[in-house]
């Protein structure tokens, strides 16, 4: 007889109890195992859950209890905090485990970037001007007489050159003043007492004295008549006809000598001395020359000669003071460096010469400062100039952009005079004005009395792009820019070489000067 073993219902929690012969099993409910089904089986012992978190077992299931910055049926998703857009003003959000950082854009700051960085409380604007905070930047602006990105440059009045009758103009801020020459009063010398003729001479003016006149000569000329060229006291004289510069105190610059002369194939009408050359060859590429003379017997022809930018090309003698920035740490003795010559075209036609005459540097291996052209340019196809020229590469396009943006685009040309008479003398005079700002020293020229420009030092302006050492300025240097081996350019005469260094502010104070006319001796 089969005793039913179900009968005492042994199986646990929902199991079904199946009978057999003598014994029974118990098939369990999911969740649950043993025996009778009396042990609920834990679904947390696989360890589903991550990133730390609880796991809770239930009847057949678990659930997960995550901790903070995870969330998904097993805690296996970083909750993304940057859902929600806590960065403000186009700042990124980076999410992390619970967390978030703000990396915010240029000109803000704070958790989530909202605090506008002001950029005007370090005071960057000068001489009472008003700064006017702007994302990532200021701008100044400036009170009247002031300019720059800081307002720190005075501004010169003077460049507008107000004073007539070539009186003296001084700067202040937010104005200027008038130093009339004698013979003119009024605010702007526009009230003369001239002589009823003027017997002076190179645009000098004749005023009125009780002893009878006096002429009042343009800067560069002296005399009685304001007929003689005005040199300084330190003169270089003891030229002779076909005198290599290299027998006087000019210089290669850092080279040893100007051997590239003799390698310069033209003939002059008259021997050449130059001890360099083997032979005394006559045969080189400058002399001095009397086939034109602006002032006294001769003038100094140069055709050819090393054409590179640095040294080897005639450096004249350097001053023992140098010009240039004098502020911080700029050890230059003046801050002005002045400097005049004359030159006609040797040739009696445009011919392409061109040859560069630049402030020079004490070491004499580079272009200091400024670079100034003189370019004889004939009627050719594409030529927009035809004529004699002068040119100057300046910052471009203003000084302002150039310091702002501490980058200044090159090869830009700015012509001072064109289409000169090629049969005449003309002269050239350059003024620098060191300033103590990056990018602001200023080049001032006039070309035969009436032409007129002011720009940027290009030269200083391209070291400062490129971060080379600042040049100070203390000689000339005259630089070929033709092909040196190519005879039909006849290249220039020049004559009364002067420059002096000084002071802005004592303009009238030499402290020291050069000149020449390429004469046996100083002109009477």
């Amino acid at each position: 007889l089969d005793i039913g073993e179900c009968l005492s219902d042994p199986c646990q929690n929902g199991a079904t109890c199946v009978d057999r012969t003598n014994y029974y099993i118990c098939v369990c409910a999911p969740g649950w195992e043993g025996t009778h089904c009396e042990i609920n089986i834990n679904e947390c012992a696989s360890g589903p859950c991550k990133n730390n978190a609880t796991c809770h077992d239930w009847v057949n299931y678990y659930t997960c209890s995550c901790t903070s910055g995870w969330e998904g049926t097993h805690c296996e998703i970083n909750t993304d905090e940057c859902a929600s857009s806590p960065c403000l003003n186009s700042a990124t959000c980076h999410d992390r485990v619970n967390y978030y950082t703000c990396e915010c854009a240029d000109g803000y700051s704070g958790t989530h970037c909202e605090t506008d960085i002001n950029e005007c409380a370090s005071s960057p604007c000068r001489n009472g001007s008003t700064c006017l905070d702007i994302v990532n930047g200021y701008i100044c602006q400036c009170d009247p007489g002031w300019k720059g990105v800081h307002c720190d440059i005075d501004i010169d009045e003077c460049v507008s050159e107000p004073c007539l009758n070539q009186g003296r103009c001084f700067d202040i801020v937010n104005g200027y003043g008038c130093i009339c020459r004698y013979g003119w009063i009024g605010t702007h010398c526009d009230i003369n007492r001239l002589c009823p003729t003027n017997p002076c001479e190179n645009d000098g003016d004749c005023w009125l004295v009780p002893a009878g006149f006096r002429c009042l000569c343009y800067n560069g000329w002296t005399g009685t008549y304001c007929e003689k060229v005005f040199l300084g006291e330190n003169v270089e004289a003891d030229w002779q006809l076909g005198d290599s510069i290299t027998r006087g105190d000019w210089s290669a610059g850092e080279r040893p000598s100007l051997l590239g002369d003799c390698r310069q194939r033209d003939r002059f009408p008259f021997r050449v001395y130059n001890p360099q050359c083997p032979g005394n060859r006559n045969d080189v590429g400058q002399a001095v020359s009397n086939v034109e003379q602006h002032s006294g017997n001769f003038s100094w022809h140069f055709k050819r000669g090393y054409d590179t930018q640095k040294g080897g090309t005639p450096f004249s003698p350097g001053l023992n003071t140098t010009a240039g920035r004098t502020d911080g740490n700029y050890t230059a003795g003046a801050d002005s460096f002045y400097a005049s010559f004359f030159f006609k075209l040797a040739n009696t036609k445009l011919d392409e010469s061109k040859i560069a005459v630049v402030a020079g540097n004490p070491q004499g291996n580079e272009r200091a400062s400024n670079y100034l052209e003189i370019y004889a340019e004939p009627e050719q196809r594409g030529a927009r100039f035809k004529g004699l020229h002068i040119r100057v590469a300046d910052s471009y396009p203003s000084y302002e952009y150039c310091a702002l943006h501490k980058n200044c685009p090159t090869g830009h040309y700015f012509y001072i005079a064109e289409r000169l008479n090629i049969s005449v003398w003309h002269r050239i005079e350059m003024t620098l004005h060191a300033k103590p700002v990056d990018y602001f020293d200023e080049w001032h020229y006039v070309v035969d009395q009436k032409y007129n420009l002011s720009g940027g030092a290009y030269m200083q302006t391209q070291r400062y792009d490129e971060g080379l050492a600042y040049e100070y300025v203390n000689r000339l240097k005259f630089q070929p820019r033709h092909d040196n081996y190519k005879k039909k350019y006849h290249g220039f005469f020049f004559d009364d070489v002067y420059y002096r260094a000084f002071n802005a502010e004592e303009k009238y104070h030499t402290i020291e000067e050069y000149g020449t006319s390429f004469e046996e001796f100083d002109l009477p």
